[in-house]
């Protein structure tokens, strides 16, 4: 009993590290947990991801049972309880039987032992699924409506259940060898030698774990993501301050500037945090920003709504009062990974003031017509080796996890936009270039495929798209995110555009029959009678999608205005 309150004491005595280091006012400083006991506490508590306890939140599930315990994405317990040892499907119930073998065998032969570690076990695995109840984004919010997907998978929660599982699976290979020995030690030499022998191959089942989860795991030449905020930097303007939205297009750059030295005259304002008080004091206090705001004021900071109906956020303010405050002296950026809404001034949408260059939107103080692409900026950015590098993105033998894609992919988008624009502009030659260019170091990017099949399409190649439909594989290339269906419709626009409306039309009905909810195939197929001016087959196809697909209120009031009885001008 006394060593209970002795050994929790003990165990949160290494929280002391994080005030200790805070208080020496580094780089990051996150939640400043030095300035009081309650910040302290309020960081150990994560207050900045909410104040709900999580003791009364458990109690309202936020995912079904199935999905918590099964295998569903991101969060399903199952799913990452049986991929952990490297023997999937029917195969995993060899390590799971010798798991649970172990527990048994310490449970009989130490049974205090085996009580405490049974409770361990099931704590750190049925316990926190019922205590973290992660969301499936099937629950809706009855406040917002709205339904919530974790952000990445969760697994790493449940280490502790990993680690004492793979000791029962350790402890139950060692009983089932004992008990093999036993039973053989009357049999004859050569029943005792196999015995051995298998005996053996089942010890070595932990260098076969490790065989198969070795490519994921490894680090080894992985550059990503140091390039990725070795190129976000080095894309920036001197002096600049770069907003930012996320944890993957930050952190990273903060390590390049704090430890590796690269491009520190860039101040890195991420968004995200930009909604909590102690990073807005940081911003002044540590970056040197001229907000002009007390930290009394900050601390009062809150979001409110105009009498116009516009909303803003904290970090709306914050974007407001740099740039008012700092763009006569520093350039202002906004990295390509800031969602459009999260690009605003004073409340507006501000892409008529912003123009790409490389892999970031570059502010300008009126504005300039449009989100302006800067073609051959950006083209020489990506152009420059003392600029940007990707190293080993498009090699297959490193690993890239889904998170290392989607930024690779932030990548790839800035230039398929200057393909887009090239596109825009009938420079079809440069673009397919830009394109090609993309594929070839993107290969995973979906996007880039449909926008080269777009480029065939105006042009009205359709031998070429035809080709690609027949010849690449398209499920080992691009894990079966290719929609076949809409290079299809691609054919019919390629047909369209070489005045072969009835080539177009029979493929787009053709499509339909098979798919009848498949919108662009309408679409395009709608397009082609409103520009023939063929008002009676659209009218007739309009009545065909409503009857099959109900649940379309924007087609269902189309027809219905398109149906209404024209007023005689002649009664007005």
């Amino acid at each position: 009993a006394l060593l209970i309150p002795f050994v929790t004491a003990l165990g949160f005595s290494v929280n002391l590290y994080l005030p200790i280091r805070s208080a020496q006012q580094p780089a990051i400083n996150e939640n400043n947990p030095s300035e009081s006991l309650q910040t302290t506490i309020g960081f150990l508590e994560r207050k900045q991801y909410g104040s709900q306890s999580m003791v009364p939140r458990m109690f309202k599930r936020r995912g079904s049972w199935e999905h918590q315990f099964g295998m569903y994405q991101r969060m399903g317990f199952w799913r990452f309880f049986h991929e952990q040892w490297g023997l999937r499907g029917a195969r995993f119930f060899l390590p799971f039987i010798l798991g649970l073998f172990g527990i048994w065998e310490v449970v009989r032969r130490r049974p205090a032992a085996g009580v405490v570690f049974t409770v361990l076990l099931l704590l750190g695995s049925v316990g926190l699924v019922l205590y973290m109840n992660f969301a499936d984004g099937t629950r809706q919010n009855p406040l917002t409506g709205g339904d919530y997907l974790e952000v990445r998978d969760r697994d790493y929660f449940f280490t502790p259940a990993f680690v004492l599982f793979g000791l029962a699976i350790g402890i139950g290979m060692s009983a089932t060898a004992q008990f093999i020995r036993e039973v053989t030690v009357k049999a004859a030499r050569s029943v005792r030698m196999a015995a051995s022998a298998a005996v053996l191959v089942l010890f070595l089942m932990p260098a076969y774990t490790m065989a198969e989860n070795y490519y994921e795991c490894d680090r080894s030449r992985n550059y990503i993501p140091y390039d990725y905020a070795w190129s976000m930097l080095n894309a920036a303007d001197p002096n600049a301050v770069l907003f930012t939205a996320g944890d993957n297009d930050t952190f990273p750059l903060w390590c390049l500037q704090e430890v590796y030295g690269v491009r520190r005259d860039v101040i890195n304002v991420n968004l995200s945090l930009a909604n909590t008080h102690w990073y807005i004091q940081q911003l002044q206090e540590i970056r040197g920003l001229d907000l002009g705001w007390t930290n009394e004021e900050i601390r009062r900071l809150r979001p409110f709504r105009l009498p116009d109906g516009r909303t803003l956020r904290v970090q709306d303010q914050v974007i407001d009062r740099i740039i008012d405050r700092n763009a006569a002296g520093r350039p202002i950026n906004f990295s390509i990974t800031v969602s459009a809404g999260s690009r605003k001034y004073h409340g507006y949408l501000i892409d008529s003031m912003l123009e790409l260059s490389g892999l970031q939107f570059r502010w300008h103080d009126t504005a300039i017509g449009g989100l302006v692409v800067n073609i051959e900026q950006t083209l020489d950015f990506f152009d420059d080796s003392t600029r940007f590098r990707m190293r080993g993105i498009e090699d297959p033998t490193i690993y890239k996890d889904p998170a290392t894609l989607r930024v690779a992919t932030n990548v790839g988008s800035s230039l398929l936009t200057v393909a887009d624009t090239l596109r825009a502009a009938r420079e079809y030659e440069r673009a397919e270039a830009v394109v090609r260019r993309t594929l070839r170091q993107f290969p995973f990017m979906p996007s880039a495929l449909y926008l080269l099949v777009d480029l065939w399409a105006d042009q009205g190649k359709v031998e070429e798209i035809q080709a690609m439909i027949d010849t690449v594989t398209w499920r080992d290339r691009f894990r079966g995110t290719i929609d076949s269906l809409q290079l299809r419709v691609a054919v019919a626009r390629a047909w369209r555009r070489r005045d072969r409306s009835d080539e177009a039309e029979r493929l787009l009905k053709d499509i339909l029959s098979r798919h009848t909810s498949y919108r662009r195939a309408f679409d395009e197929l709608m397009r082609i009678y409103v520009q023939a001016g063929d008002y009676g087959k659209a009218r007739e196809t309009l009545r065909w999608w409503v009857t099959r697909n109900p649940g379309d209120r924007r087609m269902q009031e189309a027809l219905r205005r398109l149906e209404a009885p024209v007023p005689d001008s002649s009664k007005q």
